[in-house]
């Protein structure tokens, strides 16, 4: 339909090609890589983008073992670092676990650095719905169907709108359609790595 439009981020992440723009040992994109993919999104929906100088990249960890490291039983390989694009201009963000009953006052849980799966750092990992609230000004309102590569991404949506619901479909048991009735957002956005689009049958819940 036409009021779908498909974001092709590839050209964005191929101008950045010799950036450290995916980790070594985990298949996701480093904050450099959503940064990119980020830029291009923007574009597509209308937003200006900020500036990577408009953030402060902080070096969190340089030992970061993930998912790729785990699975093929290669060790001798050296870790992967994670950045946080930090803004300079913080919005006052408030992080609801809806199922949880749990709120936090960062889109970063800090402590995940300690434990195995360090990218868990971005939003605590994946959840059925995440509500974000922010104190930007237009009241806009986003609603995010996603896998965990949208994650490290999320951060800096937040800095363009005042409310963001994030989905995971292999955890909502919910109706997204009543969820979109009810919330009345502005804007949708589907965002997955193309191997979790095209396998995982969670995503016909979408129809429900």
């Amino acid at each position: 339909p036409p009021y779908i439009r498909f974001v092709d981020v590839y050209p964005g992440l191929y101008a950045g090609r010799e950036d450290a723009i995916f980790y070594k040992t985990d298949h996701h994109w480093t904050s450099k890589g959503a940064y990119y993919a980020y830029r291009v999104l923007c574009k597509q929906m209308g937003i200006v983008p900020k500036d990577e100088a408009a953030f402060n990249i902080r070096e969190v960890t340089d030992a970061f073992y993930g998912s790729l490291y785990s699975k093929s039983g290669f060790r001798h390989l050296q870790p992967d670092r994670i950045d946080l694009y930090l803004p300079k201009e913080e919005r006052k963000k408030k992080v609801d676990y809806v199922d949880e009953g749990r709120t936090a006052d960062s889109l970063y849980q800090m402590d995940n650095l300690y434990k195995k799966d360090k990218y868990a750092v971005f939003l605590n990992g994946n959840h059925a719905l995440i509500r974000i609230t922010t104190d930007h000004p237009d009241g806009k309102k986003l609603l995010v169907v996603k896998d965990s590569y949208a994650n490290s991404l999320i951060p800096f949506l937040a800095e363009h709108f005042a409310e963001i619901d994030v989905v995971d479909l292999r955890y909502y048991e919910e109706s997204v359609a009543k969820l979109i009735q009810d919330r009345q957002f502005h804007d949708m956005l589907f965002l997955y790595n193309v191997k979790t689009f095209f396998e995982d049958t969670s995503i016909l819940n979408i129809m429900e």
